[in-house]
């Protein structure tokens, strides 16, 4: 994984550890922060990180994330209904996306896909 985050209230503070950090990708291991790649945001603008937007005080799954499950659970169920696919494989697909979500409150994408 080559992503990260730091958060901080103070911004002199989060450019210090930007150019340590820096630092140590370049000296210690051989490598480059992407220009452009680096930027600072405050909080209520939320944080775009693995396929979801995290705020203070909450994590939401991004909308196409969100689409792309409901699209895919559908394809899932269409390929159930039509015979092409077995109680068992449907069932596993659906607690497997059900899991997902589960660690998230996205009470309302779970609602939908009910």
């Amino acid at each position: 994984m080559d992503d990260f985050v730091v958060f901080d209230n103070d911004k002199d503070h989060l450019k210090q550890v930007r150019l340590a950090a820096d630092h140590f990708l370049q000296h210690e291991l051989g490598l480059h922060l992407k220009p452009g790649a680096t930027f600072f945001n405050s909080a209520p603008n939320g944080l775009s990180f693995l396929g979801k937007r995290i705020f203070p005080a909450a994590i939401r799954l991004h909308n196409h994330n969100g689409r792309r499950i409901t699209r895919r659970l559908r394809h899932r169920e269409r390929q159930w209904q039509n015979g092409n696919l077995n109680d068992e494989d449907f069932l596993e697909s659906v607690n497997s996306y059900w899991a997902l979500l589960s660690w998230y409150p996205f009470m309302g994408l779970r609602r939908h896909l009910l």
